[in-house]
């Protein structure tokens, strides 16, 4: 399938983001992850839950039934469910038979967002994106955080996923919301470590531009401005930037000024859709509830021009795309190392 040229069109094997912390409550919640019909919700104590979101009986979306404490109950005929998948009353029948159940799912709470884990067997914690380095860890101390919109792209992740590795886009695609951006034309240099990707594009020297001053207003004349794409997982990559030290007299890199993070969180919704959630991190201006507002709302512009052109192409990638004949160019090295990448995860799992 079209970028990866392999049957299946993502990895099982990984963490994806189910949705955002404050969507589970202790109303059912439905949601399809790698085309899994899934329903959440949360217990009396306050843990999330996910299970398989049919009832084994008749397929009756669970999503119509209701809570009764913790057990989900089938509103078509009464079938309950324990947290575990398990049936644990069928209001007709005495008996239960052992294959009446239906698959749990584990689920870890991290930061702003509940992580699923939808491959085979035991989940792989040390899987999990570690993303405390930009305030999405256990401690956001010294970090704004801000969710934005969530979206349903109907479009395959593979293209976001490209999208978000070759940031000279943002000089075309988003010159209307972000305006000018000379930095995304600049040199790319790519570098790998382990399972981490960073495409990183710097000025140096730089005098300081609008955008900069404005958000930085004790930056100085001239910066080093860094754009940076940090592909921790299939499901989390942050497009880092503005990230701004001071130059100092020589022109050479001196005091960090500081960081700001557009991370982007990619849940195949099914093969050709997918969840795009949103999350700003800054270092700065921390109480500044006016700026978060501003850029927040810059963000889901821009994402929503991102998808404007990924579902274009998505309307004709599986009758003309072919990855094979395509042309590349030095820009897109991140984004087919990433291919290359995850064709072998998904061979693995299919092996």
């Amino acid at each position: 399938m079209y970028p990866i040229d392999e049957a299946a069109p993502y990895p099982r094997n990984q963490w994806y983001v189910a949705g955002t912390g404050q969507e589970f409550t202790r109303d059912i919640l439905a949601r399809r992850i790698l085309d899994h019909p899934l329903v959440f919700y949360r217990t009396q104590e306050g843990e999330p839950v996910a299970l398989w979101g049919l009832c084994p009986h008749r397929s009756m979306p669970f999503e119509l039934g209701q809570l009764r404490d913790d057990e989900l109950v089938c509103g078509y005929h009464g079938f309950a469910f324990s947290r575990e998948g398990a049936c644990v009353s069928i209001p007709t029948s005495s008996q239960i038979s052992p294959a009446c159940r239906v698959k749990s799912y584990a689920l870890v709470e991290r930061g702003p967002w509940v992580w699923i884990w939808m491959g085979d067997g035991e989940p792989d914690h040390a899987l999990l994106p570690d993303a405390s380095d930009i305030g999405l860890g256990a401690d956001p101390s010294g970090w704004r955080i801000d969710i934005t919109e969530p979206f349903v792209m109907q479009a395959r992740a593979q293209l976001l996923i490209d999208n978000l590795l070759d940031l000279s886009h943002l000089a075309f695609v988003h010159n209307k919301t972000v305006g000018p951006a000379p930095i995304a034309l600049a040199q790319a240099e790519t570098v790998r470590e382990g399972s981490r990707l960073f495409v990183k594009r710097t000025m140096e020297d730089e005098p300081t531009t609008p955008f900069i001053s404005y958000l930085m207003p004790d930056a100085g004349d001239r910066v080093w401005n860094e754009l940076i794409t940090d592909f921790y997982s299939p499901g989390l990559i942050n497009a880092g930037g503005p990230w701004v030290w001071k130059s100092r007299p020589d022109g050479s890199r001196g005091e960090a000024v500081a960081k700001l993070n557009f991370v982007h969180v990619v849940t195949p919704e099914g093969p050709n859709s997918t969840h795009y959630f949103g999350v700003l991190t800054r270092n700065f201006r921390l109480d500044d509830d006016e700026l978060s507002l501003a850029m927040a709302a810059q963000n889901d512009a821009v994402r929503r021009e991102d998808i404007i052109a990924l579902e274009a192409i998505e309307k004709i990638v599986d009758r003309h795309g072919d990855a094979k004949r395509e042309i590349s160019v030095k820009a897109d090295e991140g984004a087919l190392m990433i291919r290359r990448w995850m064709r072998k995860l998904i061979a693995e799992e299919n092996a």
